[in-house]
């Protein structure tokens, strides 16, 4: 059998794409397409990527779609360092942004019931206490801790104005002997 020829990989609409693909994939091998999101406007998107090789007349597509939000937490996933039995992690700090044009209105930073004596928020009023400004930010910290041996997961999960709430952060913790 020949090689695959690749001739081109593009991604339309608001989307980006990094590849593995060489201009020649041969047989039985594989190769990655990585796209990412990046919302440039609030709102649904839709996009698609589009692989035009040797072994097709018509090029393959794959539609893409995401929404822009304009309130973002970040970093979207923290893994907590091993803690041990008893003990609680260093804080981990998350910040939320606002890119709107207006002021949004944070009504919560939450964690499930059933994961509070996992993780433990603070510093929650920088965020809760008045309106977040266009342009503005805020920062709060989560901790973990547990009286048992084992791994933990959750969510941090905030609450607020902008279209695209609820806004959530996975956590991920450890505990060790």
């Amino acid at each position: 059998k020949d090689a695959l020829a690749i001739h081109s990989i593009q991604v339309a609409g608001e989307f980006g794409e990094t590849s593995t693909c060489g201009q020649d994939l041969a047989p039985h091998a594989s190769c990655t397409v990585s796209v990412t999101f990046v919302p440039q406007t609030v709102g649904p998107k839709t996009g698609a990527v589009q692989i035009v090789d040797s072994a097709s007349s018509k090029p393959q597509v794959i539609a893409l779609s995401g929404a822009g939000t304009n309130v973002l937490l970040a970093p979207s996933s923290v893994t907590f360092p091993a803690t041990k039995v008893g003990s609680s992690s260093p804080p981990q700090t998350f910040t939320l942004t606002n890119y709107n044009s207006t002021s949004v209105t944070i009504s919560s930073i939450a964690l499930p019931l059933q994961d509070l004596p996992y993780f433990a928020l603070s510093n929650t009023a920088n965020c809760t206490g008045a309106p977040l400004a266009p342009g503005g930010s805020c920062t709060f910290d989560v901790t973990f801790g547990s009286h048992q041996k084992g791994t933990f997961t959750s969510e941090v999960i905030v609450t607020d104005t902008d279209a695209g709430s609820p806004q959530t952060a996975t956590l991920t913790g450890t505990a060790v002997n």
